[in-house]
């Protein structure tokens, strides 16, 4: 647990620390721990640093600041097919910022894109804003994961 700041924030709930990422991620579960899927992702989507702070995936501190993180969402994807509401081709999104209208159990998200425009996504190519971020500091000479949360 070297990686962990003593102070890392864990949930909004009140958790943080090592111990707290220990058991929150169950990492003294072999083969249990998904952290390393959500740490994969978060890194794929790109890293940025802001004010001394690496930042994964980087979108979310991109947003407006008056924007709902629990409505916005990312298409993902580069290259997302976007559809209007009879099935027929838009156009790509790249790494675009849209709102999400309706995302139903099954089939196509209903989104609205940032013209106004109405169409579907599948859901695959959408990630919430308010999904695992991960923040990283510059600590005694090495890097450490200060948070890794999910949430507003």
């Amino acid at each position: 647990m070297l990686l962990v700041d003593d102070r890392a924030l864990v949930d909004f709930g009140g958790g943080e620390g090592k111990d707290a990422f220990r058991s929150a991620w169950e990492l003294g579960s072999a083969g249990q721990s998904k952290v390393w899927d959500e740490l994969k992702e978060a890194l794929s989507l790109g890293c940025a640093l802001r004010e001394s702070v690496a930042v994964a995936p980087s979108f979310p501190s991109q947003l407006d600041p008056d924007a709902d993180m629990f409505e916005s969402a990312l298409a993902v994807h580069p290259g997302a097919l976007v559809r209007d509401k009879d099935g027929k081709a838009l156009g790509k999104l790249d790494w675009e910022v849209v709102t999400v209208i309706e995302l139903p159990e099954q089939g196509d998200a209903r989104i609205k894109l940032a013209d106004g425009r109405e169409a579907y996504v599948a859901p695959g190519d959408l990630r919430s804003a308010a999904d695992y971020r991960l923040t990283m500091e510059r600590k005694s000479g090495a890097w450490k994961i200060t948070a890794f949360v999910a949430g507003d």
